[in-house]
């Protein structure tokens, strides 16, 4: 995975020195989804300086019509939720959402929360 971040951002990197040398210095590259933050820390990984970062919000009750506001309620504003083809597979969505995120802020080898004694 390292070694992919790494030429992902090396590629990166040259194409976005190569347009800046040719005038164009904003908006070349949409990357969406997340990565480890351990994997981007490491040497030569760095997109300093060539880099934005934008913060997407949840979807609110002022982007839904009206009589979808009760299934806005009950999935909530991640559009995975919020599109599930089902309740059930919405269901499912925010549960492997909130156990990877259980894992990842305490890194719990086997996912067992509360951990194993």
């Amino acid at each position: 995975m390292r070694f992919i971040v790494y030429r992902v951002c090396s590629i990166l990197r040259g194409l976005i020195d190569r347009n800046r040398r040719a005038g164009r210095r904003a908006d070349q590259f949409m990357l969406l989804g997340s990565a480890s933050v351990d994997l981007l820390k490491q040497p030569g990984e760095t997109l300093a300086g060539r880099i934005a970062y934008l913060e997407m919000q949840p979807v609110d009750g002022t982007e839904v019509p009206a009589d979808a506001l009760d299934t806005l309620w009950l999935r909530g504003g991640s559009p995975d939720s919020l599109l599930a083809s089902s309740d059930r597979a919405s269901m499912r969505w925010r549960r492997d959402f909130i156990r990877t995120t259980l894992n990842e802020i305490f890194r719990f080898s086997d996912g067992a929360y509360p951990p194993k004694r």
